[in-house]
């Protein structure tokens, strides 16, 4: 009887260290868990802001402000489009205008 109360005793021990023990675990994993979510939300605020950047960046307008002002580029006073010989092109407006002016000169259409 003393033999089983033992048992019964380093038993429940044995079971209550194995209880603390994953209980400590179980905090430490949740602990590492949340440093992850912390970790991944940065990372995603740095995306946003990055994104909010790039497009800030490559607007037109800037790109436009920039080449004028700084670079000292200007717009054309008008475009000339050119095409190919052997293709056939729809011209509308100040297009015809152009293929007008280009016949002219004595280029071929």
């Amino acid at each position: 009887m003393k033999n089983i109360a033992i048992f019964f005793l380093i038993f429940m021990v044995s079971m209550s260290f194995l209880y603390l023990l994953l209980q400590a675990e179980i905090v430490e994993k949740g602990f590492i868990l949340g440093l992850k979510k912390e970790r991944i939300e940065n990372l995603i605020a740095n995306k946003d802001r990055i994104e909010i950047e790039i497009s800030h960046l490559s607007s037109m307008d800037r790109i436009k402000e920039i080449a004028t002002q700084k670079l000292g580029m200007v717009l054309p006073e008008r475009t000339i489009f050119l095409a190919a010989a052997d293709q056939k092109v729809e011209l509308k407006g100040s297009e015809a205008a152009v293929a007008e002016i280009r016949n002219e000169t004595g280029l071929k259409r």
